[in-house]
């Protein structure tokens, strides 16, 4: 009995993985999950409206040699244009 905590079945004990594992934000399966390299995925945040970075990504990627094809809005495929800059591509 500790500071009148009274010894009682019902209470279950956990440890620091299952405390982890029932909180909705704290995801770790990357740690564990074997993914492959093609299916990545990186996240970030920024201030800018996503028009405005796509139009920027969209302008950088062409400068580099690529051609940016998109379907319903979204970039579906990046292809390297050969003859133009191919040193980046």
């Amino acid at each position: 009995k500790h500071d009148g905590i009274q010894d009682n079945p019902a209470i279950n004990q956990m440890n620091a993985f299952q405390l982890i594992g029932m909180s909705s934000c704290l995801d770790l399966s990357g740690f564990f999950e074997k993914e492959d390299v093609s299916e990545r995925k990186t996240r970030f945040a920024s201030n800018y409206p996503p028009t405005y970075l796509f139009e920027k990504i969209e302008s950088n990627v062409i400068n580099m040699g690529f051609q940016v094809q998109k379907n319903n809005g979204k970039v579906s495929d990046l292809r390297c244009v050969y003859g133009l800059r191919t040193a980046s591509c």
